[in-house]
């Protein structure tokens, strides 16, 4: 009797430790018993944990719990993406660490490099920024080579999106045991050849940390796509003959004033614009300063100051310099570089139509309260200054030209007293808008 009581044991046993994986992590898999989680009831990420549950490739932990925020690991998320995918696993060396042969089958399937890491090791937390990475290559394929551009094209695939409604990345944050199942899923998602939803916010800032600007997430009318790698913000920079002063332009971002959660939004807090009204004949016969407009875009420039000697003796205090649309600007006719005078007496405080400068004074007084001193006397050797300056431009479906330009010009003051030669515009693109494309 005894005898039996012992093997029913040590089936019932069986049954429940026949999942359980012997790893550092101790985890036990629940899709052949569809195990519900007590930690997964109303989590953002339910859905998916459920999916990734039932699919295999996701373990919970021995005592009923899935730990969704719990922290992933290189080789944790590595080992996931391989069942995911049904990849075929070796078996493990003699000696060898128990994800070795994981690493070694995503090297061969080609969604991990050996040189990928350059820090930590593979017991070190996943961070956003490295699954983007693996979650673009496994999902599509792609061969990018630019570090910088993963979280941009992964964003821009739907696989990654903000982590609030201002699309926050989070990029050298360590991935969660939720994050990465949903990550997971959407590569699944896409495999089976489905187009995800995306998050314009996150698209923005990941094309901002890509290259300094996010002009073709904002404006793909005036900026299409297939321009993408002509941007080139290295050509804004500019240094004076004399050696002392210094210039980079760092950012040029456009900020959909329409939208309460773009996540540029507080840089453009306070900016004021010219507008001014003509009469038939093209006659100045008022001028207003308002704030931008609740539809209208404002794309402003940040731009570093750097002295390395004295400022000059006697030389009056300037701005810095600035980066700007240049092709007759935007308005509601193609190529009409009369839009200031044929559209004016239609526009408001609350309507804009074409192109707007920021008010100087205002420029002045903005860039002072953010630190910069715009006093000769006061600009410190050594220490790095930033100038921000904006235009407004009109909202919807609008024109430039048949060809679109932005330029960088530096500090003008000083260029033209430092006895700088030549065309002191710089050209970071040149590109042909496609008018078939919404900016919306």
């Amino acid at each position: 009797m005894k005898k039996k009581i012992a093997i029913l044991a040590l089936a019932a046993a069986t049954v429940l430790t026949s999942n359980i994986l012997v790893s550092k992590s101790e985890t036990v898999k629940a899709a052949a018993s569809k195990v519900t989680f007590s930690d997964i009831g109303g989590h953002w990420a339910e859905q998916a944990i459920s999916g990734a549950i039932q699919k295999g490739y996701v373990d919970g932990y021995p005592d009923g719990s899935f730990k969704p925020e719990g922290q992933v690991t290189r080789a944790e998320f590595i080992k996931m993406v391989d069942n995911a995918l049904h990849i075929s696993i070796a078996s493990a060396g003699a000696g060898d660490a128990w994800y070795i042969p994981y690493i070694n089958a995503a090297a061969t399937s080609g969604f991990h490099q050996r040189s990928d890491f350059t820090s930590g090791d593979w017991n070190t937390p996943m961070s956003r920024k490295e699954m983007a990475r693996v979650a673009l290559r496994s999902a599509t394929g792609d061969k990018n080579t630019e570090d910088q551009k993963w979280m941009y094209l992964a964003t821009k695939a739907g696989l990654i999106t903000g982590l609030d409604d201002t699309g926050t990345l989070g990029e050298d944050q360590s991935t969660t045991r939720a994050q990465s199942v949903t990550i997971i899923e959407r590569i699944l998602s896409i495999k089976s050849g489905q187009m995800l939803s995306t998050d314009k916010h996150a698209i923005s800032r990941a094309e901002v940390a890509w290259h300094g600007t996010n002009i073709f997430t904002m404006w793909p009318r005036y900026f299409p796509s297939n321009f993408e790698e002509y941007f080139d913000l290295s050509k804004g920079k500019w240094d004076a003959p004399d050696g002392r002063y210094h210039e980079k332009l760092l950012e040029f971002i456009v900020v959909d004033m329409e939208d309460m959660n773009d996540p540029f939004r507080t840089n453009v807090a306070g900016m004021k614009f010219t507008f001014r009204k003509f009469d038939d004949a093209g006659k100045l016969i008022k001028t207003d300063t308002y704030n931008a407009p609740t539809k209208s875009y404002v794309a402003f420039s940040k731009v570093s100051q750097l002295f390395t000697d004295s400022y000059p003796a006697g030389w009056y205090s300037s701005e810095g310099g600035s980066a700007r649309v240049f092709s007759g600007g935007i308005g509601p006719t193609k190529g009409d570089y009369n839009n200031w005078k044929n559209f004016s007496s239609k526009e408001s405080d609350t309507n804009v139509l074409f192109t707007k400068t920021q008010v100087g004074q205002n420029i002045v007084d903005l860039n002072v309260a953010k630190g910069n001193p715009h006093d000769p006397t006061k600009y410190q050797i050594g220490k790095e200054y930033y100038w921000y300056a904006a235009n407004l431009y009109p909202k919807g479906d609008m024109f430039a030209d048949s060809w679109i330009e932005i330029t960088y010009t530096p500090n003008i003051y000083y260029f033209k007293n430092s006895g700088a030669t030549g065309n002191s515009g710089i050209s970071l693109i040149h590109a042909t808008p496609d008018y078939s494309i919404s900016n919306q």
